[in-house]
Formats: structure tokens, C-alpha cells, sequence
């Protein structure tokens, strides 16, 4: 008697090692190569991409796309969805790229540490669909290695830090730093630098009203400004620059006359242990006394239908034209150009014996452009176009954070 075989066995048996196969290997594609940390939610950040100063390339999507992208053809890749993403990039910035994978999308930050344990935090920060590209300024040079901690939206950290090279390791030069108090005289003033501390500060770059402003790794400068007498006048700062041995540079203008006299804060972590520092601060006077004043008289809206080019002085150029609101009231808008550092600017309108005014605060180490926006009505006939221009003044320190003056 012949006993009977079973036919399906052979074929069940092929695809149940087919199905362990593409398991297997579904398995190895989504396996990430690159470090990643789990967020509380779900999900994962992916260390995608670190440079400094340039953009890099990279696959966008979980690993099993970057692992096929390489043996697909151009047509196959667009039919699965396979594209590549190139990060941005910042003069004088470390970008680090982070890429979000899985189900969970949580809000997350970022804190740039140093071999020392220096945190800074990113200086911008541009957002995709899938990523997250950090801008970090004045990262140290002397270091081969740095430390990228996550935070969670309440700064509590996310796992331990990302370790990477340093894109921007190089030769650095010494600066050797002036002794507190430091004092520079500009015109018929005199600046005094008292100390400069470490310690974290609100951020203050991107004011939520009613809402309180988070701690950054950040930094105290105080200062004291007197006559050539010796008398103290109330000037202010309006920009700060800073700049570090290795050619990094990072400015800041926001929210400066929101501060306290006598103290600036800066929302930059720096290194303790740097040599030292360039600090140009541009400096105003806190009343707009005595400024340059341009008057162009007997405009009209109709004139301004098309942009115009006024030279107001040898330093000094607006451009300027109407826009008209149908359901609204219309505006003139332009920028005025300066030659010479720094610019502060304040607009006016003089219609019917009256004068309203809008102001502006900017101040940079290089030739300024401020632009402009002042509001008429719908009623407003002939009026005069009224340009108020302060010019600041710079000084320059070459100072070390973390220490102070007695006094």
C-alpha cells in the first residue's frame, strides 16, 4: 500500500520562509544607523545631520528609505516617496539636524554643550515637516568634541546627550582679557564695564504677553555711563555684538530697551573657560533729543503710487511709497539706508498742524537699513513726510564672562 504524500507541505513551507525572510529583512530597514533618543510620547529624534556653515544633504524618512534610496532608480524613488532634504545653514553657526520618526511628533528643545559643560542654546531654529535644523553661535573651536542634550518643553532633559564631532574643531588663537572695570570713552561720554556673570536668563527673543519667559543659559553685563564730568547720563544700549576667537560672531537688538538700566542680558550661552571675548555695544540716548531731522513737504498719496528715491544727506537714502488699503486706511512704507554704522529712525506725518510719529530701534557695526511703516486716513490731503535719524555710538571691550569688579 502507497501512502498517500501531502502536496501543500512544500509550498507552505516556501512561504512561510519567504514571510520570515521579508521580516527579517523589514526588520534590518528599519533598523536606524544613526543615534536617535525616544520621546516620552512615542516616537524617536534621530541624529540626522551636523556642519558648520554648510548645508548637508540626506534622505528624508525612517531608515528603510535611506537604506533602498541608493538602489533604486530616479523613477522608482519618486513612485515610493524617496526625496532628499538639504539642512540650512547660519554664518558662524554649528547646525545641528534632528529628524522626528514614529507616531510620536512631542514639542522638543535643544542645549549645545561643551567639553566643560557650557550649555548654549540655539541662536534660530527653522522648522520642516520632519526636522529640525538648530543654529548654535560661538561654538567653542578648541574642542574636537561636542554634546547635543534634548530638552522637553519644560527644559526636563530627554535621555542622554548626542555626542558628535566638532564641524567647526580648528586652530584658535588666545585673546588675553581686560581687567574689571573696563571703561572706553566715546564722544563726550564714558562707558564702564563692572563684571560680566554667567547664569541662565529669561529669553526674552520671542515674548509670549502673559506668559512667563523660560531660563536660557545666558549672561549679566553691567554697566555704568557717565558725562565727561563724570556725571551719570542715561544712555542706553541698542545693539550688542560678540565675537570669539575663532571668528564666530553673535548679535543681538531685541528687546534691549525693555531692560533695566545699568545691566544687559543676553539670552547666549558662552564658555567659562574662553580666553576672552570682543563685545561692540552700540549705545543711544534714551530721549530722542536733538536728532537729524529731514523734512519732505507738500506730498500726496496719488504721488506716491509708485516707489520714490529721496537722498536725504550724503549718508543717507529713503525709498519710500503709498499703499492703499480699499476697506482700510491706507500707510506709506519704505526703508532708509544708511552709509555709516548704525541707524536709528523715527518717522512723522505733519497734516493740518499736526504731527504723529512711529519709531524704530536698530543699530549694527556694519551699514544699516530700517525699514519703515506709518499710518494716514482716508481724509489725509497734502502732508509733509518728517524722517528723525539718531546715530549711536560703539564701544569695544575684549572681556572674559564669569567674573566682576569689587565695587
Amino acid at each position: 500500500m502507497v501512502k498517500k504524500g501531502r502536496p501543500w507541505l512544500v509550498p507552505a513551507l516556501a512561504a512561510l520562509l519567504a514571510l520570515v525572510v521579508i521580516v527579517v529583512v523589514w526588520s534590518l530597514l528599519q533598523i536606524e544607523s544613526a543615534p536617535y533618543r525616544l520621546l516620552p510620547g512615542g516616537g524617536r529624534l534621530v541624529l540626522e545631520a551636523v556642519s558648520y556653515e554648510t548645508p548637508v544633504m540626506f534622505i528624508e524618512g525612517p531608515a528603510w528609505k535611506k537604506r533602498l534610496y541608493p538602489a533604486l532608480p530616479t523613477s522608482l524613488r519618486q513612485r515610493l516617496g524617496l526625496r532628499t532634504v538639504t539642512t540650512s545653514a547660519r554664518p558662524g553657526c554649528v547646525g545641528v539636524t534632528l529628524r522626528r520618526s514614529g507616531l510620536g511628533r512631542a514639542a522638543h528643545a535643544a542645549m549645545l554643550l561643551d567639553s566643560h559643560g557650557c550649555a548654549s542654546s540655539p541662536r534660530h531654529q527653522d522648522d520642516g515637516p520632519e526636522a529640525t535644523t538648530y543654529h548654535f553661535p560661538l561654538v567653542p573651536r578648541d574642542q574636537p568634541e561636542l554634546r547635543l542634550q534634548v530638552l522637553s518643553p519644560t527644559r526636563v532633559p530627554i535621555g542622554p546627550p548626542f555626542l558628535f564631532s566638532n564641524p567647526a574643531f580648528g586652530p584658535c588663537p588666545s585673546w588675553v582679557p581686560e581687567s574689571y572695570p573696563v571703561s572706553r570713552r566715546s564722544g563726550t561720554f564714558r562707558v564702564v564695564i563692572d563684571g560680566w556673570t554667567l547664569g541662565d536668563v529669561p529669553d526674552n527673543r520671542n515674548p509670549y504677553p502673559g506668559r512667563p519667559q523660560p531660563l536660557v543659559p545666558g549672561s549679566l553685563v553691567s554697566y555704568r555711563i557717565t558725562d565727561s564730568v563724570g556725571l551719570p547720563i542715561h544712555w542706553r544700549p541698542i545693539s550688542v555684538s560678540i565675537s570669539d576667537a575663532g571668528g564666530g560672531t553673535w548679535r543681538y537688538f531685541h528687546r534691549l530697551r525693555q531692560q533695566p538700566y545699568g545691566s544687559i542680558l543676553l539670552p547666549v550661552g558662552l564658555c567659562r573657560e574662553a580666553t576672552a571675548y570682543r563685545v561692540k555695544i552700540g549705545w543711544a540716548p534714551i530721549s530722542w533729543s536733538e536728532p537729524r531731522m529731514f523734512t519732505l513737504k507738500d506730498l500726496s498719496l496719488p504721488q506716491l503710487q509708485r516707489p520714490r528715491k529721496v537722498r536725504l544727506a550724503s549718508d543717507l537714502t529713503a525709498v519710500f511709497s503709498a499703499v492703499p488699503y480699499p476697506r482700510g486706511r491706507p500707510s506709506v512704507q519704505g526703508v532708509v539706508t544708511s552709509t555709516q554704522p548704525g541707524l536709528g529712525l523715527m518717522v512723522g506725518v505733519a497734516h493740518r498742524g499736526r504731527t504723529y510719529a512711529t519709531g524704530a530701534e536698530y543699530a549694527a557695526d556694519a551699514p544699516a537699513t530700517q525699514p519703515f511703516r506709518i499710518w494716514l486716513s482716508k481724509e489725509t490731503g497734502r502732508f509733509d513726510l518728517i524722517f528723525y535719524v539718531r546715530t549711536p555710538h560703539f564701544t569695544e571691550f575684549q572681556i572674559k564672562p564669569g567674573s566682576r569688579s569689587p565695587t
